[in-house]
């Protein structure tokens, strides 16, 4: 769902924004290395190459081991994501592909099930580079109950396409009340140091996926160019999101004017 105007617009056309911009999100080792000089608050330590990783996983003498994760560049869905204690656990032939690894979240924040769970927080740039953020965050949930030693996608993702499923999360009910205010934090910083990669002339839609801590603070596992999301619409919730987008945010500019969502809007613009 990345759609572009300026010639597009006077032509009666959308199309898709260019391939090059997409891929500085959809592929991990770029993304993270764009993003590592600005060193973010919401960031995981993460690596870009095999032997960091290494010399990370020994860690310090005595030290309890780690849990990290290597995630293939481009492979998504759960597909490609390696949950390891050392590189050798990692087949070799997927080492041989780009990827990064990244460390687990430390005290990682449980679902009421003892699953893990990560927030799907949906986000659009539009034509001149300004950020809007949907209030309602995705909880996705892990099929099985949490186990630090098991090593199994089913228990280590909550990728729905390990068999995960989906909930609305209330920031009242399941954290503290102020998760929305320290995501939202979190995406601008993030849109700020990626800026360079936001075409212009072009809406871009993205789908964040945050951790959160046992503080209830956000940690940023990864950022899709192109969210997959069918699973999350059980009750309509996509669609209400899509059509207030398209009402809101899209059709305005479309027709020429600024974006100024209604007060009943859900997409608030993140003042940058």
């Amino acid at each position: 769902f990345n759609l572009g105007v300026g010639n597009a617009t006077r032509e009666g056309r959308i199309r898709r924004y260019e391939g090059f911009y997409r891929n500085q999100f959809h592929n991990k080792k770029l993304f993270f290395g764009h993003v590592a000089p600005f060193k973010l608050d919401c960031v995981p330590p993460t690596v870009l190459s095999t032997d960091e990783a290494e010399a990370a996983m020994r860690g310090s003498p005595g030290a309890a081991p780690t849990l990290w994760f290597f995630k293939k560049a481009t492979d998504s869905r759960g597909n490609g994501v390696f949950p390891c204690y050392s590189v050798s656990q990692v087949p070799a032939e997927d080492l041989q592909t780009d990827g990064v690894f990244q460390q687990e979240v430390r005290s990682m924040k449980l679902w009421n099930t003892g699953a893990k769970f990560d927030l799907r927080v949906m986000v659009c740039a539009d034509p001149g580079k300004r950020v809007f953020m949907y209030e309602t965050m995705f909880a996705r949930v892990a099929t099985m109950k949490f186990e630090a030693n098991i090593l199994d996608r089913v228990v280590q993702c909550t990728n729905l396409s390990q068999g995960g499923s989906v909930h609305v999360f209330d920031d009242n009910l399941h954290a503290d009340g102020k998760v929305l205010e320290r995501v939202s934090i979190a995406v601008q910083q993030t849109m700020k140091a990626m800026s360079s990669y936001l075409q212009e002339g072009r809406f871009q839609y993205f789908g964040f996926d945050f951790m959160l801590d046992k503080c209830n603070n956000p940690w940023l596992l990864e950022v899709n160019s192109t969210p997959h999301l069918y699973r999350c619409n059980f009750k309509g919730d996509i669609v209400n999101m899509m059509e207030d987008l398209l009402e809101n945010i899209i059709e305005p500019q479309l027709a020429g004017n600024k974006p100024s969502p209604s007060i009943s809007s859900k997409w608030k613009h993140l003042g940058w």
